[in-house]
């Protein structure tokens, strides 16, 4: 839940400060950007010191993101379920209210997924931002599962 961002200077020049810039933008690709950017950052960590940093706020974010998605996808899953029995009631009697109301609890989930998205993208250029200046950001509201 920490928004501060560090004021030290991790990168050692520019060329790590792009690096780490890609490594910010890379999870916007979809399937392979998460993939590659834990690969170069195998590959990259012994020869750019300050990348360890960024990639741990990186990969602190995706799993938080990844965990808040599965969260919503149970929930979505549930409520689901739980409609429809409701649903298929009111199909049969033709109770319009009803039949809306179940549907409309299975729209949450669905928004949570939108914002959630919208969120990382918006995170992680921010991230991007920052790390093209030199600094680590930490990204609010994620846990620090790899350390900060």
């Amino acid at each position: 839940m920490n928004q501060n961002t560090s004021s030290e200077n991790p990168n050692s020049g520019g060329d790590s400060s792009a690096f780490a810039v890609g490594m910010h933008l890379l999870p916007l690709v979809p399937v392979w950007g998460v993939l590659l950017s834990i690969a170069l950052w195998l590959i990259g960590r012994g020869d750019r010191p300050g990348l360890d940093a960024h990639m741990k706020t990186i990969g602190n974010l995706l799993i938080t993101f990844f965990l808040a998605n599965i969260a919503m996808g149970i929930l979505f899953v549930l409520t689901g379920l739980l409609n429809f029995g409701v649903v298929m009631q009111n199909i049969v009697i033709a109770n319009p209210i009803a039949f809306f109301t179940a549907l409309s609890t299975m729209i949450i989930p669905l928004v949570g997924f939108l914002v959630l998205s919208v969120g990382m993208i918006i995170l992680l250029v921010i991230g991007a931002f920052h790390a093209s200046q030199g600094v680590v950001y930490q990204y609010p509201l994620t846990f620090p599962f790899l350390g900060r």
